[in-house]
């Protein structure tokens, strides 16, 4: 297997890896190439399951599959579907194929509901011919109703943070597949209740430490270094992003969908309605947000990108959405404007905190703290403004963790902690006020 890599094509993208030049700059990193995710081989009879698409239905009590294989079936073949939960066996469900596919439903009567604190699975097993697959789902719903972003019908605020998935060993490869639940457990354990996985298909044993422990994710796309406003763009981008889209579908963590980060005034708006129409043929269910930050064309989420370091100047300038008196604030009025979605900060603080040895290309947003206690000081006073405006229902912190010469992690770029982890948890886990509501 061979991967080809060439950082500077416009039609490629690239992600966080800096494409301008050969060496970490501000929040642009040191380019990774090649093979970085895991590869193996398997056996497989001459037809067999190739695409599962698990969609739980909570309202009408059951799970609806759709199973694709990877060539035509004969008349009369079926798959078995085996659900078992916590060792125990449920129920089993035969279906004929049609074509390639098959679609039935797993009624699920009573099931116990996948949430932030009991992330119930469901083992599932399916079976066709010589071909046996195993696999699991959560039965949860996600719901925009009014200003709140629901689970299960009740109003989460999604404390979110930027996860970068970079490691001082492997780039973008973690050293092992525990590291991999390990940004999960950290990030919880200081107050969040989830992350972008940003601008990154991440292994998809993330995906699986998420669904296992209770913890919200956006699935993106490394979209920097493409120009969007090239009429290729499309073709470059749309094959990847449906193939990711594809394959991360029935995770019970993942909420939403998010192809593009921070795209400017150049971009064309007709990409941007294609990649949000076939993302939402694929996927019915979920919210998305076209890009995040700058400027948006369609999309279900209202979201903004601001790293101002006061309170007060940030409290400021959302009031007006809590008020509905005055402009709501937009990264570029020139090109946009709110149409009363939820609203969702999805970048902000990046607070500069530096435990290592200063190096003079060390940098974050803003200027630093003078001391521990003015860093707890400006962090509470960000959270609150945004936990406190009742209609806002998410925010995104940056980061989950230092990367190279970007020093505004909540933990060191090695994990080490930065800081008091219960004080953190204190100032991140309280009640929303859009929370309060039900």
């Amino acid at each position: 297997m061979r991967c080809y890599d060439n950082g500077r094509d416009p039609l490629q993208y690239t992600g966080k890896q800096i494409y301008f030049n050969y060496y970490n700059k501000s929040c642009y990193y040191t380019r990774c190439t090649g093979i970085w995710q895991t590869v193996w081989m398997e056996y497989v009879p001459k037809n067999y399951i190739s695409e599962i698409k698990l969609t739980p239905d909570v309202d009408n009590k059951k799970l609806d599959a759709l199973i694709t294989f990877a060539d035509y079936t004969k008349p009369g073949d079926t798959v078995r579907a085996d659900v078992s939960f916590e060792g125990k066996d449920l129920r089993s469900v035969t279906a004929k194929t049609t074509g390639k596919a098959v679609s039935f439903s797993i009624p699920m009567p009573g099931a116990k509901l996948w949430d932030l604190k009991h992330p119930y699975l469901y083992d599932l097993t399916l079976t066709y011919g010589k071909d046996t697959v195993k696999t699991y789902f959560g039965m949860r719903k996600i719901a925009v109703n009014g200003y709140a972003i629901e689970l299960n019908d009740v109003p989460v605020y999604q404390r979110l943070v930027l996860d970068q998935g970079y490691y001082e060993d492997g780039i973008i490869t973690a050293p092992d597949v525990k590291d991999l639940e390990n940004d999960i457990l950290m990030s919880k354990k200081v107050g969040f209740n989830g992350a972008r996985f940003h601008m990154k298909v991440f292994e998809p044993y993330s995906l699986y430490y998420a669904d296992k422990h209770g913890y919200l994710v956006w699935g993106e796309f490394p979209n920097w270094g493409m120009n969007e406003g090239d009429i290729g763009g499309l073709n470059a981008f749309l094959p990847g992003w449906m193939e990711a889209v594809k394959r991360d579908y029935s995770s019970p963590a993942l909420v939403g969908w998010c192809p593009f980060n921070e795209t400017g005034e150049r971009r064309r708006e007709d990409t941007f309605r294609s990649v949000y129409n076939v993302t939402r043929a694929i996927d019915a269910y979920r919210p998305i947000i076209d890009t995040s930050g700058y400027v948006h064309v369609i999309t279900d989420i209202y979201d903004v990108h601001d790293y101002d370091q006061d309170p007060e100047g940030m409290k400021e300038r959302y009031k007006s959405l809590e008020t509905g008196e005055g402009k709501v604030f937009v990264n570029n009025e020139r090109h946009e404007h709110y149409d009363g979605q939820p609203y969702f900060v999805s970048e902000f603080g990046g607070i500069f905190w530096d435990i290592s040895e200063k190096g003079s290309d060390d940098w974050g947003y803003g200027k630093a703290p003078e001391d521990m206690e003015e860093f707890y000081k400006r962090f509470k006073g960000l959270i609150d403004v945004l936990l406190d405006n009742p209609k806002m229902c998410a925010f995104c912190y940056t980061q989950l963790t230092d990367v190279y010469q970007e020093k505004n992690g909540i933990y060191a770029f090695d994990r080490r902690e930065k800081f008091n982890a219960e004080r953190l948890y204190k100032i991140l886990s309280r009640k929303a006020a859009i929370e309060k509501k039900k």
